[in-house]
Protein backbone atom coordinates (compact mmCIF):
# COMPACT_ATOMS: atom_id res chain seq x y z
CA UNK A 1 0.00 0.00 0.00
CA UNK A 2 0.67 3.42 -0.16
CA UNK A 3 0.57 6.50 2.19
CA UNK A 4 -1.93 9.06 1.21
CA UNK A 5 -2.31 11.93 3.39
CA UNK A 6 -5.71 13.93 3.15
CA UNK A 7 -6.96 17.36 4.84
CA UNK A 8 -10.81 18.04 5.22
CA UNK A 9 -12.16 21.15 6.68
CA UNK A 10 -14.93 21.67 9.15
CA UNK A 11 -17.51 19.85 10.58
CA UNK A 12 -16.72 17.78 7.00
CA UNK A 13 -13.52 16.24 9.63
CA UNK A 14 -15.79 15.52 12.25
CA UNK A 15 -17.74 12.49 9.85
CA UNK A 16 -14.63 11.06 8.70
CA UNK A 17 -13.66 11.07 12.01
CA UNK A 18 -16.03 8.50 13.11
CA UNK A 19 -16.47 7.41 9.44
CA UNK A 20 -13.11 6.16 8.39
CA UNK A 21 -12.00 5.93 4.63
CA UNK A 22 -10.12 2.84 5.86
CA UNK A 23 -8.96 1.03 9.11
CA UNK A 24 -5.32 2.37 8.66
CA UNK A 25 -6.47 5.65 8.87
CA UNK A 26 -5.05 8.25 11.62
CA UNK A 27 -5.02 11.88 12.13
CA UNK A 28 -2.18 13.76 11.99
CA UNK A 29 -2.79 17.02 13.08
CA UNK A 30 -5.50 19.60 13.26
CA UNK A 31 -5.18 23.11 12.61
CA UNK A 32 -6.78 26.23 11.04
CA UNK A 33 -10.22 24.65 10.77
CA UNK A 34 -8.62 21.76 8.93
CA UNK A 35 -7.86 17.75 9.88
CA UNK A 36 -5.04 15.75 8.22
CA UNK A 37 -5.58 12.35 7.76
CA UNK A 38 -3.14 9.45 6.32
CA UNK A 39 -4.23 6.05 5.56
CA UNK A 40 -2.07 3.16 4.25
CA UNK A 41 -4.39 2.12 0.69
CA UNK A 42 -3.52 0.35 -2.64
CA UNK A 43 -4.66 3.42 -4.98
CA UNK A 44 -7.99 2.51 -6.39
CA UNK A 45 -10.98 4.17 -8.69
CA UNK A 46 -13.19 3.50 -5.30
CA UNK A 47 -10.71 5.19 -2.97
CA UNK A 48 -11.18 8.12 -6.34
CA UNK A 49 -14.80 8.31 -5.86
CA UNK A 50 -14.89 8.67 -2.08
CA UNK A 51 -12.45 11.81 -2.35
CA UNK A 52 -14.45 13.23 -5.27
CA UNK A 53 -17.22 12.77 -3.53
CA UNK A 54 -16.26 15.47 -0.64
CA UNK A 55 -15.70 17.91 -3.33
CA UNK A 56 -14.25 20.84 -2.18
CA UNK A 57 -14.04 19.80 1.34
CA UNK A 58 -11.31 17.62 1.04
CA UNK A 59 -7.76 18.26 -0.49
CA UNK A 60 -4.81 15.48 -1.43
CA UNK A 61 -1.43 16.24 -0.81
CA UNK A 62 0.35 12.80 -1.14
CA UNK A 63 1.07 11.22 -3.31
CA UNK A 64 1.57 13.44 -6.10
CA UNK A 65 0.12 10.37 -8.87
CA UNK A 66 -3.21 10.56 -6.77
CA UNK A 67 -3.23 14.21 -6.31
CA UNK A 68 -2.64 14.95 -10.43
CA UNK A 69 -5.62 12.18 -11.09
CA UNK A 70 -8.42 14.19 -8.46
CA UNK A 71 -6.98 17.53 -9.86
CA UNK A 72 -7.45 16.33 -13.40
CA UNK A 73 -10.71 14.71 -12.78
CA UNK A 74 -12.31 18.03 -11.13
CA UNK A 75 -10.55 20.23 -13.73
CA UNK A 76 -13.02 17.97 -16.32
CA UNK A 77 -15.98 18.28 -14.33
CA UNK A 78 -15.70 21.47 -14.50
CA UNK A 79 -15.18 21.96 -17.85
CA UNK A 80 -19.20 20.09 -18.00
CA UNK A 81 -20.37 23.16 -16.74
CA UNK A 82 -18.33 25.60 -18.71
CA UNK A 83 -19.57 24.89 -22.26
CA UNK A 84 -20.74 28.15 -23.54
CA UNK A 85 -22.83 26.67 -26.12
CA UNK A 86 -26.67 25.94 -25.22
CA UNK A 87 -27.10 22.69 -25.56
CA UNK A 88 -30.03 21.07 -27.17
CA UNK A 89 -31.64 18.74 -24.42
CA UNK A 90 -34.05 15.93 -25.00
CA UNK A 91 -37.60 16.72 -24.03
CA UNK A 92 -38.79 15.11 -20.62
Amino acid sequence: GQNVIFSIKGTHAEYVKTKPFHHTQEILEEKDGETYFRIRVQLNFELERVILGFGDHITVHKPNRLKTRIKNTLERAVKNYEDSEIKQLPQV
